[in-house]
């Protein structure tokens, strides 16, 4: 009987354990007590898995590690366990407050004593994408950003001009994205297909106001409540009328 474990931060030390300093990293140790529900749990695993590792600081592959050998009294890789690491190194690594980009290189897993006992394998094949021919190329190109391969001597990198829109200007872009906006009654399918995606909460406002203001409609403002005041008689008989639910 094979016992699976998806590993989780919640038997890591906290976040702050890991923040104190370089120092007490490299001697904490995740809090579980020998003969716990846990301790009894990893004692029957017979594979680790483990997701987004690259993010993951070396010190806390290496705690988990001495720890597994500690608890099981097994002196191998954390202790003859499977540990299956799964990652992509383009995306966010360990995160270092105010490191330097050696410090962050430094601190990755690729910089642990157990990296040359991982062996590698590399998928080559985005199962979530449609394999048209138009999107895998698509995301080879995405996959040459992430590996600085389209990044010229200026630092930049060169937008395909099928992907620009005429003038560059947001109203563009929405005619790109949503064409027809101006027509009513659009499916809900219309808008389902459709996304514009930002960086900053600040253009994301600016690009709504303009969508909504493309709208043929008149508009209506829904606001929110982060609270409900009680001392109103209204708002008490819809309390009642929820609680009778």
């Amino acid at each position: 009987m094979c016992c699976i474990l998806w590993y989780t931060l919640t038997i890591l030390p906290s976040t702050v354990d890991f923040l104190d300093g370089v120092e007490n990293r490299k001697s904490v140790l995740p809090r579980i007590h020998r003969g716990s529900d846990l301790h009894q749990l990893l004692e029957q695993t017979d594979l680790i898995i483990w997701d987004e590792v690259p993010m993951q600081h070396k010190h806390a592959t290496d705690a988990v590690d001495r720890t597994l050998q500690d608890l099981r009294k097994v002196l191998r890789p954390f202790s003859g366990i499977t540990i299956l690491f799964s990652g992509d190194f383009r995306q966010t690594l360990p995160v270092i407050p105010r490191g330097t980009r050696e410090q962050t290189i430094a601190a990755s897993i690729r910089r642990s004593a157990l990296w040359p006992r991982i062996k590698l394998y590399h998928l080559h094949r985005n199962e979530r994408l449609d394999q048209s021919s138009k999107n895998i190329a698509h995301a080879a190109w995405l996959l040459d950003i992430g590996a600085g391969t389209t990044v010229n001597d200026a630092g930049t990198v060169q937008i395909p001009q099928q992907m620009l829109c005429n003038d560059n200007s947001i109203q563009s872009l929405i005619a790109a994205t949503y064409p027809g906006i101006h027509h009513p009654n659009q499916p809900d399918q219309y808008y389902l297909d459709r996304t514009i995606l930002s960086c900053t909460n600040d253009n994301v406002d600016d690009i709504n106001s303009h969508i909504l203001a493309a709208f043929p409609t008149q508009h209506h403002v829904f606001h929110s409540a982060d609270s409900l005041d009680f001392t109103d008689q209204q708002l008490n008989n819809y309390q009642h009328i929820h609680q009778s639910i």
